[in-house]
């Protein structure tokens, strides 16, 4: 399995770098207390490409704008096995959805 890939320090240079990649709409309602009030995010799909030999998808919050970055690559078979590939669905990060922040890299695991 490969290493997960190290993301750049801002959005902005991920998508530069992201090929062969989908834009989905997300209404943006901007309503930023919605998420600190709770603690919770509505994610919606946002992009969808390839990265660093990786499939990520990116997922936006309608509220606060911010963005959390997944691994959907599909795993490597294990040795003979005949159990089907599946996709991984690791978390590798987020940006936060401040704009003077310049939407900057918060968290990586």
């Amino acid at each position: 399995m490969l290493p997960p890939p190290i993301l750049p320090s801002n959005l902005d240079a991920l998508l530069r770098l992201i090929s062969s990649g989908l834009v989905y709409q997300v209404p943006v309602r901007g309503a930023t207390t919605a998420c600190t009030a709770d603690q919770s995010h509505d994610m919606q799909l946002w992009v969808t490409g390839t990265y660093s030999a990786r499939s990520l998808r990116l997922n936006k919050c309608a509220d606060c704008q911010s963005v959390e970055v997944r691994d959907v690559s599909f795993d490597a078979n294990v040795g003979g096995s005949r159990l089907a590939r599946r996709p991984l669905n690791r978390l590798l990060g987020f940006y936060s959805g401040r704009r003077p922040a310049g939407r900057t890299y918060a968290m990586s695991r």
